[in-house]
């Protein structure tokens, strides 16, 4: 199945609906940029996500960008509770336990450093400072990129809630304690 949108003045953006493990669909260095966000926790093997990161290396264009977000594996379930009853107060219950059932699906840092390998220097795999929470394989930075890019960021970003935005702040912190800086969470 493919569908074809207009998103923000773009018609040449094209959304599909597809396996995430076999891209073999798309032709080699193909797709200019791969993100993901918080998806790759409910691939039920480490098997999956070396195949996804696998396609994810074949079908990126060389100058491409790639940028993948999930949760990190927790070491305790004290832990893992912690960060899904933070805001048992403010978040519906369902949302609590999903939460927590995605906390303990996550991929550890080094499942994941093992499966991108093959990326070598396109991807860095980032972690959250202390805690290894959040994970983030992102292409190293890049000096062609339009300059407002970090401006639009932190406008975007002063349109959120003082709840979201308090959420935004605290996940800069800990991944810029992690070793991530970019121009947009300077």
């Amino acid at each position: 199945m493919r569908l074809r949108r207009a998103v923000a003045g773009r018609a040449n953006v094209a959304f599909q609906c597809r396996d995430i493990t076999d891209l073999s669909h798309l032709a080699d260095a193909s797709v200019d940029a791969v993100i993901s966000c918080m998806s790759l926790h409910h691939l039920p093997t480490w098997d999956h996500l070396k195949r996804t990161l696998d396609e994810v290396a074949r079908v990126v264009k060389a100058e491409g960008g790639i940028y993948i977000a999930d949760f990190g594996r927790l070491r305790s379930q004290r832990s893992m509770r912690r960060f899904a009853f933070d805001h048992v107060d403010r978040q519906h219950p369902r949302f609590t336990e999903d939460y927590m059932n995605s906390l303990r699906a996550a991929f550890t840092r080094e499942d994941f450093a093992r499966a991108c390998e093959q990326l070598g220097s396109r991807a860095i795999l980032h972690a959250t400072g202390c805690v290894p929470f959040m994970l983030a394989l992102k292409t190293p930075p890049r000096h062609d990129l339009p300059t407002d890019l970090a401006s639009r960021f932190r406008r975007s970003a002063g349109d959120l809630d003082a709840a979201q935005h308090s959420d935004l702040q605290a996940i800069i912190r800990a991944f810029r304690a992690g070793g991530l800086k970019t121009a947009a969470f300077r």
